[in-house]
């Protein structure tokens, strides 16, 4: 950094503590993108884990955001990477959620706990299979992250890829070994998860995988949780971290059950 450039991050550094006391200063910065600042600022011993009101810390923010060199810094200067915020989510989460790879190889290589779930027992492979990150996916399968595990409702990696429809994901699964009868807390199967939701795609790629067909569930099943096939909607990119976001109200809930409850 050139006398000229750190002469700079000093003065932004300085307006931001002015503007946001102290530590905090820290976490807009992470968010933002201010890569010089962020180093002026950890240089100068400001707290590397400190958190706001939701729980996110500067390292959460800088992996939510994609910003790879401030992920860097904080890494390198220690940053805890499983604290969870009110949510449960970890770097790692946030990372895989927005696709950022290179953040998602970043953190695994430092050792972040490709297991971590939130509070509704999601993990980064889930979230990266909502969101349909195909890359990020097969990067968390090459790392051993363990494609059975399941969330608080009973659904691993392939019942939610063929919820969504993402085919590419399903047929990754698949190959990598994926139980293709696995069945969730009500009993259903990827199968039967995407009939009801009206994936024509994923269902025929199932049968072509050679899925057991099983019958369709009734009227009188409703009762017990058979899904009501209707589309959520696409969630809103900018939502706030860590809370009951826009981006998981729907995989908030099961399938089967609309709990806009936070996480």
């Amino acid at each position: 950094m050139s006398l000229a450039e750190l002469n700079a991050a000093l003065i932004d550094a300085a307006a931001l503590i002015d503007a946001a006391n102290g530590d905090i200063a820290l976490l807009i910065a992470s968010q933002i993108g201010y890569t010089k600042v962020v180093q002026v600022l950890l240089d100068a011993g400001v707290d590397k884990d400190t958190r706001n009101n939701e729980g996110n810390t500067p390292l959460m923010w800088a992996s939510y955001k994609g910003h790879t060199e401030i992920v860097d810094a904080l890494l390198a200067a220690g940053a805890n990477m499983e604290v969870k915020d009110n949510d449960g989510k970890t770097a790692l989460i946030l990372a895989s959620l927005k696709g950022h790879l290179k953040i998602v190889q970043l953190l695994l290589k430092a050792g972040a706990n490709k297991e971590a779930k939130n509070k509704k027992g999601r993990t980064a492979l889930m979230w990266a299979i909502y969101r349909g990150h195909l890359e990020t996916v097969e990067y968390l399968l090459e790392e051993g992250a363990n494609m059975e595990a399941k969330d608080n409702d009973g659904k691993p990696a392939l019942i939610w890829a063929s919820r969504y429809g993402n085919d590419k994901i399903v047929e990754k699964l698949i190959q990598s070994g994926a139980i293709k009868e696995v069945t969730d807390n009500k009993g259903d199967t990827p199968l039967t998860i995407a009939q009801d939701w009206g994936k024509a795609t994923t269902v025929q790629l199932l049968l072509k995988k050679q899925v057991t067909v099983r019958a369709m569930p009734v009227a009188e099943d409703v009762a017990h949780g058979a899904p009501v096939a209707s589309e959520a909607p696409v969630a809103s990119e900018d939502a706030v971290v860590a809370t009951a976001t826009d981006e998981d109200v729907y995989f908030s809930s099961s399938s089967s059950d609309d709990d806009d409850d936070d996480e």
